[in-house]
This record gives C-alpha cells, sequence and structure tokens, in this order.
C-alpha cells in the first residue's frame, strides 16, 4: 500500500493465499532467519487436501537425519518433570517409530509427553 488514510476503506493491490497460523507463521519467521524451525500443524478434514497442498509445496518431506537431528535437540533440552506437549501433527516423512522415539527420550528422562495431534499419531503414541 502506498499510503495509510485513517477511516477509509483500503485495500490491498494484491494477495498471496497460503496456509497459515500462529505456528505455521513462527516457523516462516524462524527459516527466514535460517533457524530451524519444525512446524507441526492439525488440519482438520473439512480443509485436510487444500491446507496440506500449501503446506507440501512450501515445505519438504522431512527426513531421517532431520528426526535425528531434532530428537538430538530435544535431549538436550528437556529436563526431568518437563511436560513436553507435540501440538499439530507431525511433517510428512515422520514414522511411527519415529513417534515412538520421542516418547521414549521424554519417559527415559522422566517427564511427560501432552499431544494434540491428528488421530494416527495419537494411536501411535498410546501403544507405548
Amino acid at each position: 500500500m502506498s499510503h495509510f488514510e485513517r477511516g477509509a476503506v483500503m485495500r490491498a493491490p494484491s494477495a498471496e493465499v497460503r496456509a497459515g497460523g500462529k505456528g505455521i507463521d513462527a516457523a516462516r519467521v524462524g527459516k527466514c532467519l535460517n533457524r530451524r524451525s519444525p512446524l507441526l500443524v492439525l488440519i482438520s478434514d473439512l480443509e485436510h487436501d487444500q491446507y496440506c497442498k500449501f503446506l507440501v509445496d512450501e515445505g519438504p518431506t522431512i527426513v531421517q537425519s532431520e528426526w535425528d537431528d531434532y530428537l538430538t535437540e530435544l535431549q538436550r533440552e528437556i529436563e526431568p518433570g518437563e511436560i513436553i506437549a507435540s501440538m499439530e501433527s507431525f511433517p510428512h516423512g515422520v514414522t511411527e517409530a519415529n513417534v515412538a522415539e520421542l516418547i521414549n527420550i521424554v519417559h527415559e528422562n522422566k517427564s511427560l509427553t501432552f499431544f494434540d495431534t491428528a488421530p494416527h499419531f495419537m494411536t501411535w503414541g498410546s501403544k507405548l
């Protein structure tokens, strides 16, 4: 916008449609600052297809070495008695074995895991 006028109806000359939300926006900022920004997003059935297309187009599938780095950082940061919250879904490429690794690390450090995630991740986590 070239100027702002108080009380006037202001319209942007163009728009960009993509996945959004606090977590996604924070991860984008981290990426722009060249920081590792793992992103876990919960997506409803209603908007799943379009939302996933936006996210897949924007970011690659996680590979095992990235997951290993994530777990290494978790092990460095976690302290006994903490609650580790995993909000939203895991990125594409995360397997049932990966979720088990995460939960085992948390439990080995005498901490708790709180999942707010997609049903299949909850099923995987509940097997432990």
